[in-house]
């Protein structure tokens, strides 16, 4: 990684005619969360370097303060958020699966707690 510890996404620009290199930068956490979304390392790279050279393109005078990384940031945070609202269930990484089965199964039992 970077000195900075931020995941470099490197896509083509075409400045004056000719094609350049550039890229954005992405949290490492918040790049962590985006590929278990995508699924796979690649197919998170690939929607953010879609995502960059997208938001390259469209930059206007309002936006052009803005960085491209904030932009696709941005992006990757409504994709989360929608995710999220849609009822994405977290639960704790060492929480027992019998913490996880409907409770109101122990409820119908007799003697069962509800």
């Amino acid at each position: 990684m970077a000195k900075d510890d931020f995941v470099r996404i490197i896509y083509p620009k075409t400045v004056d005619g000719r094609k350049k290199r550039t890229s954005i930068s992405v949290d490492p956490d918040l790049y962590h969360v985006f590929t278990i979304i995508r699924g796979s390392v690649p197919a998170a790279r690939a929607q953010l370097r879609t995502w960059a050279i997208d938001v390259d393109s469209q930059r206007t005078d309002e936006l052009a303060r803005i960085g491209a990384s904030r932009l696709v940031a941005r992006r990757v945070m409504a994709e989360i958020r929608t995710l999220v609202e849609r009822g994405l269930k977290v639960t704790h990484v060492h929480e027992p699966r019998e913490a996880l089965a409907d409770t109101s199964k122990r409820a119908a039992r007799p003697g069962g707690k509800a």
